[in-house]
């Protein structure tokens, strides 16, 4: 079991091994949007996910455009882009849109994304890219 604080008026966020709890956890704390919320972001990212081909040895990924030729649809087309262009937080808007309530929650989704960081030009000049704003909402800024 682990505990997320984020703020005294948050509810914690507590992780069991048991998924069941888990999800019981959620429900009780933090509604049924919340649960509904991760029900639809672990559905969204199945499609993007079977695409990857993660698991062919000596394959080489397949470039954006592979993949949105491959879509059958306009539907399946956006929901590339958004998974493979988007920011962490487009989803975590989409899918946890309450932001008091779901705080803790929204704090911690993009969490494991931001693990991983890109280098600019110096060690120094190191950046999450997938909690800073996509492309598309930096340009209506």
């Amino acid at each position: 079991m682990a505990v997320n604080l984020n703020s005294k008026e948050s509810p914690p966020a507590v992780f069991y091994a048991n998924p069941l709890r888990m999800a019981l956890s959620v429900l009780r704390h933090f509604g049924v949007g919340a649960m509904l919320g991760f029900v639809r972001l672990m559905a969204f990212c199945k499609y993007p996910a079977s695409l990857m081909d993660r698991f062919t040895p000596r394959s080489v990924p397949p470039t954006l455009e592979e993949l949105l030729a491959r879509a059958p649809n306009a539907r399946r087309r956006k929901q590339i882009e958004l998974a493979f262009t988007g920011s962490a937080m487009d989803l975590v808007d989409r899918f946890l849109p309450d932001r008091k309530r779901h705080r803790t929650l929204r704090a911690l989704v993009p969490s494991p994304r931001c693990s991983r960081r890109t280098r600019g030009r110096s060690r120094r000049a190191a950046r999450c890219v997938s909690c800073t704003p996509s492309r598309r909402t930096r340009a209506a800024d």
